[in-house]
């Protein structure tokens, strides 16, 4: 997809100078990806599934364009009837980190197998920072940015805050079910935050599998968030892997700071829900025990206190309010903490 229309000039999203986040483009299989294919296949079937949607991906730039326009074509959506089909196929502009509207094809050109959209809006003059998010629940597999042919066009600026932050976990982590994309409390911590980030969250896939461990390790991340407690099929099945995985993924970088999130729809007259607690506090404390880098966000807290239930859309799952909730303890937590100011590893990754 090339050339001009409307004197607006497209360029493929991967393409410098714009600045990719959270994904990578494969050109062998024409998609925009979270893992590669080959490693997402070790994990598991499900995790090869759902790393291709595109949760938590973003474009960055500067331009003085007046007015930009996409075109993307997408593949295998989610397609459920609690998520909305601007969160499942949508994409969200940002300028200077505040948004200004969404993409979002017609009802009628949603099918199981994809959908091609192109839509435009007009922009404020001067040069100004923008930021595309994806969609959280569909296949991107080719994305172009139309601009002003006669624009300037350049690189981001520099995130102010040093070093990525990888979240790992069920479908509340991906973004299920947020109303658009840049709403996900990955998307709203991190913009807060002014850092890079890659949202690892596989929709009712997080099973704490090693190999997953170590592959994130490989990412070296200034911070690990760990949020797989909803996608552990039983209590036992997560006492037999959440240590594991965090012993995994310690032996690999010893100094990350790495915080614990049990789920936030915590309810005391449920035992299980306390039991899964306790499991996750009985790996923060061992790991306390040996002076490591970790910290705790009480699922129970998450949420805060008033209109608990109003954080979901379902009692499970956060709608935009719960998601706004989870990033700003998030927030607090690492910020009183100076989990990405002092003492995160500063890596180079290949």
């Amino acid at each position: 997809m090339s050339g001009e229309k409307n004197q607006l000039k497209y360029i493929d999203a991967f393409t410098p100078p714009f600045s990719l986040g959270g994904l990578f483009y494969d050109e062998d299989e024409n998609a925009y990806l979270r893992i590669p294919t080959a490693v997402a296949n070790k994990i598991s079937p499900n995790v090869a599934r759902f790393s291709r949607l595109t949760s938590g991906g973003r474009v960055r730039f500067k331009t003085d364009a007046q007015q930009i326009s996409i075109r993307a074509r997408c593949e295998k959506p989610v397609l459920r009837a609690h998520i909305s089909i601007l969160g499942t196929c949508g994409f969200s502009l940002y300028l200077n980190d505040e948004f200004v509207r969404s993409f979002l094809p017609g009802l009628e050109s949603v099918t199981e197998q994809g959908f091609f959209y192109e839509g435009a809006c007009d922009l404020p003059p001067g040069m100004k920072d923008l930021t595309l998010f994806f969609p959280v629940y569909s296949e991107v597999r080719a994305l172009e940015i139309g601009l002003n042919s006669n624009c300037t066009v350049f690189a981001p600026e520099e995130y102010k805050t040093e070093g990525t932050v990888v979240f790992y976990g069920s479908s509340i982590t991906h973004g299920g079910c947020v109303s658009r994309p840049g709403n996900t409390y990955p998307d709203r911590l991190c913009r807060q935050l002014s850092c890079n980030y890659i949202n690892l969250g596989v929709d009712a896939s997080a099973k704490g599998e090693t190999n997953m461990a170590e592959y994130i390790a490989g990412l070296k991340p200034s911070l690990f968030v760990m949020d797989y407690d909803h996608n552990a099929p039983s209590p036992e099945h997560l006492a037999k892997t959440h240590e594991p995985f965090y012993r995994h993924f310690r032996l690999l970088c010893p100094d990350t700071p790495v915080i614990f999130i049990s789920k936030p729809d915590y309810r005391a007259d449920r035992p299980e829900d306390e039991e899964r607690r306790g499991i996750i506090l009985s790996t923060y404390h061992h790991a306390q025990e040996n002076n490591e880098p970790v910290y705790f966000a009480d699922g129970r807290d998450l949420f805060a206190t008033c209109d608990r239930l109003g954080c979901t859309v379902d009692g499970i799952h956060p709608n935009d309010l719960g998601f706004y909730r989870i990033s700003e303890y998030l927030y607090r937590l690492i910020t009183e903490n100076n989990l990405l100011l002092q003492g995160s590893p500063r890596y180079e990754v290949d």
